[in-house]
């Protein structure tokens, strides 16, 4: 069963409306994708898993006020994120207890057991019935390989005939 590690840092955050998670993309970038996480723990996404820049991804979300931030990427890029909410009128909260309610961007606390998210995600596929095979397992790229770029950008110069 083949669980998007964006997904399993949205479960280990708990119940959110609205949750974006945050993973280091490597040159300062990250991924990210915005979930619902529901009080039974399902996932479900609201939008793509998407590489941006920090300052893409805090404008992209701007418009949302009651919204969590996990994941190593939100915990790296905290300082940054603060800064951009509070220069943007947003009530901004390092969230050391859960239960924190209102309009307000909450950091959650680092996740310490990310595996315990990945197996009840699983698992709730696997009594859906969503189990697959090993050869039906495909990898999630959000952004293209360095090679497939530099093979992409040569061709882009060349002009055409």
């Amino acid at each position: 069963m083949g669980v998007p590690t964006l997904e399993a840092i949205a479960r280990a955050a708990g119940p959110s409306e609205r949750i974006v998670a945050l993973l280091p993309a490597g040159r300062g970038e990250l991924f990210a994708q915005l979930l619902a996480v529901a009080a039974d723990g399902a996932v479900i996404p609201i939008d793509q898993a998407a590489h941006l820049k920090p300052a893409q991804v805090w404008e992209k979300y701007s418009s949302i006020r009651n919204l969590k931030w996990a994941g190593e990427g939100a915990l790296i890029q905290a300082p940054a994120l603060k800064e951009y909410a509070t220069a943007n009128n947003i009530s901004f909260v390092e969230e050391t207890d859960l239960a924190t309610t209102g309009d307000s961007w909450r950091l959650v606390p680092s996740c310490e057991n990310l595996a315990a998210a990945v197996a009840a995600i699983a698992f709730s596929e696997f009594q859906r019935g969503r189990a697959g095979t090993a050869e039906s397992l495909t990898a999630i790229y959000v952004r293209p390989s360095d090679a497939e770029i530099n093979q992409k950008w040569p061709n882009a110069k060349q002009p055409s005939n």
